[in-house]
């Protein structure tokens, strides 16, 4: 998955979270078909993690309020999770090993622990199996 700079501003982390959420599970879609028509036997559902609740809590259920821009990309991933291509899941922001991709941090301490994390998985945090997930 390519990261690029959004050319709008999302009004708030979780709008931005599930517009993340939808272009990672249209990947997934995309090789899920790739694999299917190679005749190859894809693991479904495939793990999404997200350490946004609200994002996560959003996915579960169809939305019909208001805005629709948002409400197509909410829809498509509760679909997908219907259709068993995923499973979306909550993983704490202090056990997210992509935070020490994306994030700034303001003390070392924070850096290591990220970083340990990632290169050796603590038992410590509740930290979900991220074998096969993304």
């Amino acid at each position: 998955m390519e990261t690029h700079k959004e050319k709008r501003v999302h009004h708030s982390s979780c709008e931005a979270e599930i517009k993340a959420t939808d272009e990672c599970v249209k990947n997934i879609q995309m090789f899920h078909n790739m694999l299917s028509d190679l005749n190859l036997c894809p693991i479904t559902p495939i793990p999404v993690y997200n350490d946004n609740r609200g994002a996560v809590d959003r996915s579960h259920s169809f939305s019909t309020k208001g805005m629709r821009h948002l409400n197509i990309r909410e829809n498509a991933i509760h679909e997908a999770q219907i259709l068993q291509e995923v499973s979306i899941g909550h993983i704490s922001g202090k056990c997210n090993p992509a935070d020490i991709f994306t994030k700034e941090f303001k003390s070392d301490c924070t850096f290591c622990s990220l970083h340990d994390l990632l290169l050796f998985p603590c038992s410590a945090f509740q930290v979900p199996s991220l074998h096969g997930g993304c």
